[in-house]
């Protein structure tokens, strides 16, 4: 972005004036959910009032034209966008975590991808191959969930090496994050799911294309904060980062349930009833759980992102532990609460054109995610009782 946009927007870019901003946009998104669920993609237009709001780089360095906003306010900013569409909060909240790999990259090679750029997403789940070559190396393979890939310019892939270096152990390759431009990837429009239908999360391939090194980061490095530069935008390992984005998204959509409910569902009267949902006894008494369980949920993020945020630095198993701990439990959470407003709200719920039915299906969906993911809860256990603390089984 030309300097002197960037010095326009600032005043508009502050988290207050982002907030403010993102509300007044909350009516238009809500107005075009259905055409997310129908078409599996959200519109562009609507995704280009994002963009002209610079959500796509919330956590870029401003050096590179980006919003560099704290931990908490990019949260709190994708969650108000979740409890209004998922999709369009998922979109965002993958590019905020794709984004903290511009801190891995050479500064002027971030600054080509991110700077100008409008979405730039992947799949950092480890499949196809990477082929060493001269200045860099040859991708090819085959990798799900592109989340937001209709409205990117940029797709990352995590590749294996197809060997290891001398020395390396073979049971766990290298692995390298590849930036490939769009156009040099295959797209098959296969993502029919339960949930967070608008993200177009599409399959894709990638055939025989030369990556050069410096378009590149290594799978080692993303375990660690990235190197001290005048550039950085967070002193926070990669992986201590994304659980923030996805979870977001969960938050947002266990807020829309409980407003939801209290809106309208609580309101009626159950089959046979001859008083409102909202008069009886065990309604209050499990609505009021939902409430303390999302309110839960919050303080456990909100607590996992004061801890990077001033601890992150120094890249320990302590505070990686905490991040997973607190995004397992939160999620857990969340989703208890959206169970509990689905099923009090009676057999109205589970027809297609109930709000409560999609925040059932999005949260579901949601919580798959390998950030969000139970596994935490056992691998977290095993450091908390003195041994590794591993990234997964």
């Amino acid at each position: 972005m030309p300097i002197a946009n960037r010095a326009v927007l600032e005043a508009e870019t502050e988290p207050r004036g982002l907030q403010q901003a993102v509300t007044a946009l909350l009516s238009d998104i809500t107005e075009q959910v259905q055409d997310g669920e129908i078409n599996c993609s959200t519109s562009p237009n609507l995704m280009n009032s994002l963009f002209d709001l610079q959500l796509h780089r919330m956590w870029v360095s401003k050096a590179f034209g980006g919003l560099n906003l704290s931990v908490k306010d990019g949260f709190s900013l994708v969650r108000t966008l979740a409890a209004a569409d998922a999709s369009i909060a998922w979109q965002i909240g993958v590019q905020g975590a794709i984004g903290r790999l511009s801190d891995y990259l050479l500064p002027p090679v971030a600054e080509a991808i991110f700077g100008s750029s409008r979405l730039v997403v992947g799949a950092v789940n480890p499949s196809g191959s990477a082929v060493k070559t001269t200045g860099g190396y040859t991708i090819s393979g085959r990798w799900t969930f592109a989340s937001g890939s209709a409205h990117a310019d940029w797709i990352v892939s995590c590749c294996p090496l197809n060997h290891n270096e001398p020395g390396e152990n073979d049971n766990k390759p290298q692995l390298i994050y590849a930036f490939v431009p769009r156009e040099a990837c295959n797209f098959y429009h296969d993502w029919d799911t339960l949930g967070l239908r608008g993200t177009g999360s599409v399959t894709y391939t990638i055939d025989d294309v030369f990556v050069p090194e410096r378009n590149t980061v290594s799978g080692s490095d993303v375990l660690m904060p990235p190197p001290p530069r005048a550039t950085t935008a967070y002193n926070i390992g990669y992986f201590d980062f994304g659980p923030f984005t996805s979870g977001a998204t969960v938050m947002g959509i266990a807020d829309a349930s409980l407003s939801i409910f209290r809106s309208g569902a609580a309101n009626r009267k159950a089959a046979a009833s001859s008083a409102p949902r909202n008069n009886n006894h065990v309604v209050q008494e499990k609505f009021a759980r939902a409430t303390a369980a999302v309110k839960a949920a919050e303080l456990l993020f909100l607590d996992a992102a004061g801890i990077v945020e001033t601890r992150g630095a120094g890249g320990t198993s302590d505070v990686s532990a905490a991040v997973r701990l607190a995004a397992a439990a939160a999620t857990e959470q969340a989703v208890s609460a959206v169970n509990t407003v689905f099923a009090l709200a009676g057999a109205t719920a589970v027809h297609r054109s109930s709000p409560l039915d999609k925040c059932f299906r999005d949260i579901h969906t949601a919580s798959k995610h390998i950030t969000l993911s139970p596994s935490h809860f056992e691998t977290v256990g095993q450091w908390l009782l003195g041994g590794e603390l591993l990234m997964r089984r």
